[in-house]
């Protein structure tokens, strides 16, 4: 509101240096008519003055557009209700290509914490509970998702404006009385997707506090253990486990597993027999994003961006895709598969000993638990 009203008082000054600038040119009109060369000289300063005024004020105001739209670049998304937004666009794994669910953000399954979470969140809204909420769990299991939803489906949800600042330092720039808010609404959430980096970045409980501010309507919402764990997993420090262990218990912890054979109810008859078994091992979520990831992996070599090609693995996952199209159902053992792989290779490369490192490669889980080969008495593809 600050920068607001500044940019107003701007605009009345310029309508007065406008008025004034007019008045100076009838003085210099009224000048020659007179035949007045004391009155001409005194338009021609009103004149000059006015000029360097208006350069002043066009500065300021330049300057302070710029500084009110400075928030769009510290949010993710600009700051909109909750039903407005694409979660795409704040953490939401887009789904896998293949997926029977339907789009790009698939059909919702239901969760069994869903009550407990959306109870949790009209109690916060309200003032009757925690203000801080975060849902915990493993990677690639639905927390973002299963928050988003519950967060939409609150009684207020067209209302409640969503923040969802791009790291910690955006953070505590919204709560720099020179750099405002971009709205001051009656509902808002703080959306931190994933916790842990913000925590990196030297946010706090305080910080946090300060935003929420004892405002009745404004929340935190975060999610814990995911993929923001992986990120800092080589920064991780006692100091970060300390800040997160602080922050947890102040909030209210819904914890999240991977999807249960009751939350698989409505999807038996729409997937396949396969697929149900994937989703059994790997949780539903992981199942919907790994199909992209996997074909990625697959056709440039890479595990991901800036690692290097492993044409070793790619050798190896085609001598296991290859055992199976011979309908060949059951896993393929390490000595065959090692004896096949060398025929899959590019060429120019030589097997040597680089066997266990494709196999290696071949191996890693690119969501979760789901790799391009599994594990389990052989391997399958």
């Amino acid at each position: 509101m600050r920068s607001s009203a500044t940019l107003g008082e701007w605009n009345s000054r310029k309508t007065v240096l406008a008025a004034c600038l007019a008045a100076a040119a009838a003085l210099a009109a009224l000048a020659v008519l007179l035949k007045l060369p004391w009155l001409g000289v005194a338009g021609l300063v009103v004149a000059a003055v006015g000029a360097m005024a208006t350069w002043v004020i066009t500065t300021e105001q330049a300057r302070l557009e710029r500084k009110r739209a400075e928030p769009d670049r510290r949010v993710k998304v600009p700051v909109a209700p909750i039903t407005e937004i694409d979660p795409t666009q704040i953490g939401v794994d887009p789904a896998a290509i293949q997926t029977v669910l339907g789009g790009t953000v698939p059909e919702y399954v239901a969760r069994e914490v869903d009550a407990d979470l959306r109870g949790a969140i009209e109690a916060a809204l309200g003032g009757a509970g925690s203000w801080m909420l975060v849902v915990v769990g493993a990677s690639k299991i639905g927390k973002s998702r299963t928050l988003f939803e519950a967060l939409t489906a609150c009684a207020v949800a067209e209302r409640l404006q969503l923040v969802a600042p791009v790291h910690g330092d955006a953070l505590r720039s919204l709560l720099d009385p020179g750099q405002p808010m971009p709205t001051r609404p009656k509902y808002a959430v703080l959306w931190l997707d994933d916790l842990e980096p913000f925590l990196a970045q030297g946010v706090t409980w305080q910080t946090l506090r300060d935003w929420q501010s004892s405002r009745p309507g404004w929340i935190v919402a975060a999610t814990y253990g995911g993929k923001g764990s992986e990120l800092v997993a080589e920064a991780a420090t006692g100091g970060l486990t300390t800040l997160g262990a602080d922050i947890l218990q102040h909030a209210r912890e819904i914890t999240l597993h991977a999807t249960s054979s009751k939350e698989m109810g409505p999807l038996r008859g729409r997937l396949s027999d396969a697929d149900l078994d994937a989703v059994r091992r790997h949780g539903l979520a992981a199942y919907l994003v790994a199909g992209p990831a996997l074909q990625r992996k697959l056709t440039t070599k890479r595990h991901a961006p800036g690692e290097p090609e492993c044409p070793e693995g790619v050798a190896v996952v085609h001598a296991a895709v290859d055992w199976a199209r011979c309908g060949r159902t059951d896993p393929i053992s390490g000595d065959t598969l090692r004896a096949l792989w060398p025929n899959f290779l590019q060429a120019g490369i030589t097997p040597d000993d680089r066997f266990a490192i494709g196999l290696e490669w071949a191996l890693r889980p690119v969501a979760a638990t789901v790799a391009l080969l599994q594990d389990g008495h052989g391997y399958q593809a």
